[in-house]
C-alpha cells in the first residue's frame, strides 16, 4: 500500500476542511466591537421579555440579514427563559409550487399542522402522557424484561395467596410447609398484588380518559358524538392539545422562523389568539411570549402595530453596497488574494445574503483545490457565483443543455447575430443624425431670419413691402445672408447702430402697361436688439429660445444612441 499517496490525500482534505466555514447563523459576541450594532437587537428582546405587557414580538429584517444570529445569541445569552423554536423552512411554500396551487384554508392548516406536530413532538411521550395524540412508544429491551417479570411475579403472587388445588404438588408442599416463611410469603404477594393492581387500573383510567366516544350504537338507532366537520382549523381542533402541552412543560418564549415564506397574514392571527388563550389559561398559569422572525414587507401600514405589540428591526449587515468587501474579505481570509478586483466587484453586486456568499467562498475553496491550477481563477469564481443562481442551468452543462450551454455552443453565431444588429442599429443612428443635422441647420436659420424681419418691419413704413441690405463688416449684406450665417447674424445684433440700403418699389402706368423701378436710399438708425426681441416675443429671447431649440435634439441624439 502506497502510504505516502494517502498522506497526501488526506492532508489535502485536511487543508480543504480547514477552507470551509459552517453556513448556520453565527452566533454574536456581545463583547466584539464587530458584532457590537448587531447585539443592541438581542438587548431590546431580552428587555422586552421583562414587560408582562409585551406578549407578540416582531424580529423584522430581509432575508439573509442576521435574524437566526440574534435568536440563536438570545437562546445562549439569557438561560433563565425556556426557548421553544419552531421552524417552518422544511414545509413548501405554495408560491414555490406553480403546478399545484392550494387555497388559502388548505395552506393554513399545513402550517397548523406543522406547528402543532413540532410541538407534540419536542417531549418525550411520558411527558405528554395524557395527549390524545398518540405516537409509536419504543420500549426498550430492558423495559420488556421488566414488565415480563411483573406480569410472572403477579401470577406467582396470585398462586401464592390463593392456593389453587390443581397446582398443589406434595414434596413442594412438603419442603415449603414452614409457617413463617408461609406468613411472609404472603404478606409479600398480597402487597405486590395490591401495588400491582393499582398500577394497572391508574394506566387503564389514562387510557381511557386519552379515548374519544364517536358513536353509540344502540337497538333502536344510532348516536353521533363527532365534533361540527365546519370547524377545519386544526388550531381549534386541538386548543387542548397546545394548553396541555404548555402545562406540563415549562417554555415560556416560543420562536417561530420561516413563517413569512407563506406571505398569508391570517395564520398571524391565529397564533396571537392561542397566544392570547395560554396567557389567559390558569392551567398555564405563566406568561408565554411569541417572537415572530419575518420580512419588513410582511404587512402594511397599521397591520403592523396590530399584530404585535413590539417590533424590532434588523440591518443586513451585507447589500449591493458593500457585498464585494465582504467578498474580498472571505476570499482573503482563506488565502486567496490574486483574484481581480475589478471582477469580485462586478459579481458581489448581486449578492446579498451572507450565507449564500460563505457557500460560494466555500465551493470556490473545493473547486479550486481540486481543479488545474492553470484555470483562470477569475472565470472560475464567475462560474461559482452562477451556480450558486441558476444550480439547474449549471447542472444542466453536464448533460450539455441549459441556456449557459446554448450560448457558450453557440457563441460564434451569435456574435455574427449580434454584430449584424449593432450594425443596424449605428446605420440607423448614422441616419437619424444626418437628418437631425439637417433640420437643426434649418430650425436656426428660421430662428435667426423671424428676428432680422422684426428689422425689417421696424424700418418699413406701413404696408411697404421694402427690401433692405444691412452694413455688417464692411459690406451691405441681405437679409437671408444674415440669417444663413450664423457668425454675421451674431455680429449684426450686436450693433447698437447700423446703416442700411432701402430698395423701394414704384410703379406707373405707360402707354405699354405697368412697370416697376426702384428708389435707393441709404441711412442709419439706432435700434437695440432687445427692442426687436420684444417686438417678436416678449416672453423668451433670442438665446433663450436657440438653447430650448438645441437641448431639444440633444435629446432625441441621446434617445437615438440608448
Amino acid at each position: 500500500m502506497n502510504w505516502r499517496f494517502w498522506k497526501k490525500i488526506c492532508a489535502n482534505n485536511s487543508m480543504e476542511d480547514d477552507k470551509q466555514v459552517s453556513l448556520t447563523p453565527a452566533l454574536l459576541n456581545r463583547d466584539s466591537e464587530s458584532d457590537k450594532k448587531q447585539y443592541r437587537s438581542v438587548l431590546n428582546l431580552a428587555r422586552k421579555l421583562e414587560e408582562k405587557d409585551i406578549l407578540n414580538i416582531a424580529l423584522t429584517g430581509p432575508y439573509g440579514s442576521g435574524k437566526s444570529s440574534i435568536l440563536r445569541s438570545l437562546m445562549k445569552d439569557y438561560r433563565k427563559y425556556k426557548y421553544l423554536s419552531i421552524s417552518l423552512a422544511t414545509l413548501k411554500s405554495p408560491l414555490d409550487d406553480k403546478k399545484n396551487k392550494i387555497d388559502i384554508d388548505t395552506m393554513n392548516n399545513r402550517i397548523e399542522y406543522s406547528i402543532l406536530q413540532q410541538l407534540i413532538y419536542k417531549e418525550k411521550q411520558e411527558t405528554l402522557y395524557n395527549s390524545r395524540l398518540k405516537r409509536i412508544y419504543h420500549k426498550s429491551t430492558w423495559a420488556q424484561y421488566a414488565l415480563s417479570f411483573a406480569i410472572i411475579f403477579y401470577i406467582v403472587a396470585l398462586i401464592i395467596v390463593f392456593e389453587p388445588s390443581f397446582l398443589e404438588v406434595d414434596w413442594i408442599c412438603n419442603r415449603l410447609s414452614n409457617p413463617v416463611l408461609n406468613k411472609w410469603s404472603d404478606i409479600f404477594a398480597l402487597s405486590y398484588i395490591f401495588v400491582a393492581t393499582i398500577i394497572f387500573v391508574q394506566k387503564t383510567v389514562k387510557s381511557l380518559s386519552n379515548s374519544k366516544l364517536n358513536k353509540l350504537n344502540l337497538k333502536n338507532g344510532e348516536i353521533e358524538l363527532k365534533e361540527n366537520k365546519e370547524d377545519t382549523s386544526v388550531f381549534n381542533k386541538h386548543m387542548d392539545e397546545i394548553v396541555y402541552f404548555f402545562e406540563v412543560t415549562d417554555y415560556n418564549v416560543v420562536i417561530i422562523e420561516d413563517l413569512d415564506r407563506f406571505d398569508n397574514t391570517d395564520i398571524f392571527l391565529k397564533l396571537r389568539e392561542v397566544n392570547q388563550l395560554l396567557n389567559q389559561s390558569n392551567s398555564v398559569g405563566r406568561k408565554v411570549t411569541f417572537i415572530y422572525a419575518v420580512k419588513d414587507d410582511m404587512f402594511f401600514d397599521e397591520e403592523r402595530t396590530k399584530f404585535f405589540d413590539y417590533i424590532t428591526t434588523v440591518i443586513p449587515i451585507i447589500n449591493s453596497s458593500n457585498s464585494a468587501d465582504k467578498l474580498k474579505e472571505e476570499l482573503e481570509i482563506k488565502g486567496y488574494s490574486d483574484l481581480n478586483v475589478e471582477v469580485i466587484d462586478s459579481l458581489a453586486f448581486f449578492i446579498d445574503d451572507m450565507r449564500l456568499l460563505k457557500n460560494i467562498v466555500n465551493e470556490y475553496a473545493q473547486y479550486r483545490e481540486k481543479l488545474d491550477e492553470k484555470l483562470d481563477q477569475n472565470k472560475l469564481l464567475a462560474m461559482i457565483v452562477y451556480k450558486n443562481y441558476h444550480p439547474k442551468d449549471f447542472a444542466d452543462l453536464h448533460k450539455g443543455k441549459g441556456v449557459l450551454y446554448d450560448c457558450l455552443h453557440k457563441k460564434s453565431e451569435l456574435l455574427v447575430e449580434r454584430n449584424r444588429q449593432i450594425d443596424e442599429r449605428i446605420n440607423g443612428i448614422t441616419k437619424k443624425l444626418q437628418s437631425l443635422e439637417a433640420t437643426h441647420a434649418i430650425q436656426e436659420k428660421e430662428l435667426r431670419l423671424i428676428y432680422i424681419e422684426g428689422y425689417r418691419r421696424k424700418l418699413s413704413k406701413q404696408n411697404e413691402n421694402n427690401a433692405f441690405l444691412f452694413f455688417v463688416e464692411n459690406n451691405f449684406i441681405p437679409l437671408e445672408d444674415i440669417a444663413e450665417n450664423e457668425t454675421l447674424f451674431n455680429s449684426f445684433i450686436s450693433q447698437s447702430s447700423f446703416r442700411y440700403q432701402c430698395f423701394k418699389r414704384h410703379q406707373t402706368n405707360t402707354y405699354y402697361g405697368v412697370r416697376y423701378y426702384y428708389d435707393t436710399s441709404e441711412d442709419s438708425c439706432n435700434i437695440q436688439f432687445s427692442q426687436i426681441e420684444k417686438i417678436v416675443n416678449s416672453t423668451f429671447t433670442y438665446h433663450e429660445r436657440l438653447e430650448a431649440l438645441r437641448e431639444g435634439e440633444k435629446d432625441i441624439v441621446n434617445k437615438s444612441r440608448y
